[in-house]
């Protein structure tokens, strides 16, 4: 697991878990539901560009929303919600094209206006800017077309897109609400159902999620316990 963290492969263990990302659908019983433990309440909530997101932040986060590129098996950044990622002869210039038919849970389209929104928040975001120093520029070229223009060679966008799995794409209702740290809604393969803060946070599937057969189980209550020592005493 050379070249990454302890807590992103803990991450990508969970999320892989829950969502059988990057591997086939078997076959076989699917359904039920199951209670996740997490170390701490992610406080400020899950606004694009605002938020706080420890690894516990990160699996509520991998549940509901779903980020432009993801990273594989082999340690690679690859396209994810994003169909291709291309970037011109001297990657200063690249061309996000995205997967056509999905949709956020509220039934809007995710489209290059959607994502260019997206990345303006984050551009600007308080929590995110220094990420995303490099672009100067998102342009909507096509309706999922939208290009990204830096100022100098960027090889790292496709990582920093990923964020570590901070960065899920984000539907225009959430971020245009005044709850938009608690007005969960993406294009994961889960939807929020309830947050009471400090108690419990519940999704249950997506039944329009764009992967097919996924997910594997109904419902994820997500409880903040606190410390590790309280996780094992159960």
């Amino acid at each position: 697991m050379a070249g990454r963290s302890f807590a992103t492969a803990i991450v990508l263990t969970v999320v892989t878990a829950l969502t059988a990302v990057a591997t086939p659908v078997a076959a076989g019983a699917a359904g039920g539901s199951i209670t996740y433990a997490l170390e701490a309440e992610t406080p400020g909530g899950y606004c694009t560009g605002a938020d706080q997101l420890a690894i516990s932040g990160i699996m509520v986060e991998n549940a509901v929303y779903d980020t432009l590129t993801a990273i594989n098996s082999q340690g690679k950044y690859v396209p994810y919600l994003a169909k291709s990622i291309t970037p011109n002869a001297t990657y200063d210039r690249w061309t996000i094209e995205l997967r056509p038919g999905i949709r956020f849970q509220n039934g809007e389209a995710l489209d290059a206006n959607a994502v260019k929104l997206n990345l303006d928040k984050l551009r600007h975001g308080l929590l995110t800017s220094f990420t995303f120093t490099p672009v100067t520029d998102v342009q909507v070229t096509g309706p999922l077309t939208v290009v990204v223009t830096t100022k100098a060679p960027w090889l790292a966008l496709p990582g920093a897109l990923w964020g570590g799995g901070r960065f899920g794409i984000a539907a225009p209702e959430q971020l245009n609400s005044p709850d938009c740290a608690t007005k969960l809604i993406g294009t994961g393969p889960f939807r929020l159902v309830s947050w009471r803060p400090q108690e419990e946070l519940v999704v249950e599937r997506n039944p329009d999620y764009w992967r097919p057969g996924l997910p594997r189980i109904d419902r994820i209550t997500f409880k903040p316990v606190g410390a590790a020592e309280t996780m094992v005493n159960g």
